[in-house]
C-alpha cells in the first residue's frame, strides 16, 4: 500500500542569508550524497515519486548535484528549491547536465520594485535564475507567492505575468500558527500584521474565486478546491490537519527527512520523532504512532502542499495536477519564452 505521495528533503540547515522572519536556519550535521542516494531508494518505497529539496539554503551544500543525480538514478520527481543567490550559470548547466527537472524561487509581489527594499536582492536573483535556468531548457520552473495582507490583491497578475512566460506559480498562505515555539517562522510579533482575519473575508474569498476561476488555463499549480476553501473560513478562522489524512488513510501523505536523516514531522514543526529515513519503511507503523502523538499538539495549517499531498493519497488529484502539467509542458515554446522574466 502506497505510504506517502512526496518527501521534503531539507538538505542543509545553512544559509548565505539571515532573513529576519525565519526560524529554519540551525546549526545540525549534514549527510553527504551517497547517504541521500540510500535515502532515495526508501522514500521510493514508500510509494513517493516526488522529493522537493531546499534547506535553508540547498546552494550552500557542496554536494547537491550529485544529490539531483541520485534522485534522478532512483527514479523520482524533483525540485530544488532555492533564493538563488548563489546561482552561477556554470552551477545551473551542471545541475541540468545532472537531471535537474525543477527549479522553485519565492516571490512576494510580481515586480521586484514592490518588493521592501530587504529583499529586492532576493527578487531580483529569483527573476535571475529563472532567466537562466529558461535559456538552459528547463521545463518546469516554479513560483512560490505566500499570500499575506499586503500581497494579495497581487495574486492574479502574479499568475498572468508567469503564465505567459511558462512558469508555473503556486500558493500558500500565511495563517495563525505561525510564530510558535517550533515554528519556521522565527516571530509571530514579525508578521501580526500579514495575517488575515474576519476583517479580510470578502478579499480572500474574492481573490480565491478570481484563482479558482483561473486555474483551468493558467499555469497554477494548487487545483480550485484549494481557492474556494478561501470563501469556507480558511486561513484566518478555519485550518486543515494532517491528522485528517491519517484517519482517512493511515499517513498524512508525505514526510519531512532534515540535513541529518532525521525524521520531523514536517519543516514547521521541528520536533524529533527519535526516527531516521533509514528506519522506514521497515519501521513505517511505529514511526507513525510516535508521529500521531507529536502532530496532536500542532492547531493545524493551511500550507497546500501539505494538504494536496494527504488529499492526493486518496484521490485522484495526483492523476488531475499530471495532466494538467504535461499539456502546459511546451508551454515556454508556444508562449514566447525569448523575453527574460527580468524584463517584465
Amino acid at each position: 500500500m502506497r505510504k506517502i505521495v512526496k518527501a521534503e528533503i531539507l538538505i542543509t540547515r545553512r544559509c548565505n542569508l539571515n532573513c529576519f522572519y525565519c526560524g529554519i536556519k540551525r546549526k545540525r550535521p549534514e549527510r553527504d550524497a551517497a547517504f541521500w542516494r540510500e535515502a532515495f531508494r526508501r522514500i521510493k518505497a514508500l510509494g513517493a515519486t516526488f522529493v522537493p529539496i531546499y534547506g535553508a539554503e540547498p546552494l550552500v551544500y557542496p554536494q547537491l548535484v550529485e544529490v539531483v543525480a541520485a534522485a534522478v538514478e532512483v527514479g523520482l520527481d524533483h525540485t530544488v528549491i532555492s533564493n538563488s543567490t548563489l546561482l552561477s550559470e556554470d552551477l545551473a548547466k551542471r545541475l541540468v547536465d545532472a537531471g535537474l527537472e525543477s527549479w522553485t524561487v519565492s516571490l512576494d509581489f510580481p515586480e521586484v520594485r514592490l518588493h521592501p527594499p530587504s529583499t529586492r536582492k532576493r527578487a531580483r536573483a529569483a527573476l535571475r535564475a529563472l532567466d537562466i535556468f529558461g535559456t538552459l531548457g528547463l521545463r518546469d520552473l516554479e513560483v512560490v507567492m505566500t499570500l499575506g495582507r499586503s500581497n494579495l490583491c497581487y495574486a492574479p497578475d502574479m499568475v498572468l505575468r508567469n503564465s505567459f512566460k511558462g512558469i508555473w506559480t503556486s500558493f500558500d498562505v500565511l495563517h495563525h500558527d505561525r510564530g510558535m515555539p517550533w515554528s519556521k517562522c522565527a516571530s509571530r510579533e514579525v508578521l501580526k500584521d500579514e495575517l488575515f482575519t474576519e476583517q479580510d473575508a470578502d478579499k480572500l474569498a474574492f481573490v480565491g474565486e478570481v484563482l479558482a476561476s483561473m486555474v483551468p488555463k493558467a499555469l497554477i499549480h494548487q487545483p480550485s478546491r484549494y481557492f474556494d476553501m478561501f470563501k469556507e473560513g480558511y486561513p484566518y478562522r478555519l485550518h486543515w490537519h494532517c491528522l485528517r489524512s491519517f484517519e482517512k488513510f493511515g499517513s498524512p501523505g508525505w514526510i519531512t527527512v532534515d540535513c541529518d536523516g532525521s525524521l520531523i514531522v514536517c519543516d514547521d514543526l521541528d520536533i524529533p520523532t527519535g526516527f531516521s529515513i533509514l528506519d522506514l519503511p521497515e519501521r513505517w507503523d511505529e514511526y507513525m504512532e510516535v508521529w500521531q502523538r507529536i502532530v496532536r499538539s500542532c492547531p493545524g495549517c493551511f500550507w497546500s502542499t501539505h494538504w494536496m499531498s494527504g488529499e492526493m493519497l486518496g484521490r485522484s488529484m495526483m492523476d488531475e495536477l499530471l495532466a494538467h502539467r504535461t499539456t502546459w509542458g511546451d508551454v515556454r515554446s508556444r508562449l514566447g519564452k525569448e523575453v527574460a522574466l527580468s524584463d517584465v
